[in-house]
């Protein structure tokens, strides 16, 4: 796919959603000139050191850089953050906090919580969460489990990490 341009509305000329975007092809785009009030990063892992030379043209400011994190089982997002310059030191991909209609839990095997540094595999649930896999019962019943935390009733978890 080539590169996708917009433009008007005060925006003289941005990438639009291309695969494996990165920081130096929007710096060459003259980035300060541009209306962008956000850049969002999805769909795949980001490696926060290839936006260096972003930040070294913009710093922390505006446009604001957004990395979301989502699982095909919510629809689109499970996290944001709002990257700042320090995220540039990391080869690993932050993934923020949680939105609003989702609950994310880091569980050990026995669906207890892991404590802070431990690895473990995450759980989502809430309303933003789909209720299962369209005619595959079995498909849904392996990885929609029922939420270990909140009232009978809470919606199901699904093991992201399977």
């Amino acid at each position: 796919m080539g590169e996708l341009y917009i433009a008007g509305a005060g925006l003289a000329r941005g990438y639009l959603g291309r695969p494996g975007l990165t920081a130096e092809c929007i710096a060459q785009e003259k980035v300060k000139s541009l209306s962008l009030r956000y850049v969002i990063f999805g769909g795949e892992a980001l490696n926060p050191t290839k936006l260096s030379s972003w930040w070294s043209v913009t710093g922390d400011g505006t446009p604001h850089l957004i990395n979301m994190y989502g699982i095909t089982e919510t629809t689109v997002h499970v996290t944001f953050r709002n990257l700042i310059s320090e995220d540039g030191n990391s080869l690993e991909s932050p993934i923020g906090e949680v939105i609003p209609d989702l609950s994310a839990y880091l569980l050990d095997q026995n669906l207890e919580p892991v404590p802070h540094g431990v690895v473990g595999e995450l759980y989502i649930a809430g309303a933003g969460l789909a209720r299962g896999y369209l005619g595959r019962p079995g498909l849904t019943a392996e990885r929609f489990i029922a939420c270990p935390f909140g009232p009978p009733g809470t919606r199901n978890s699904i093991v992201t990490g399977k």
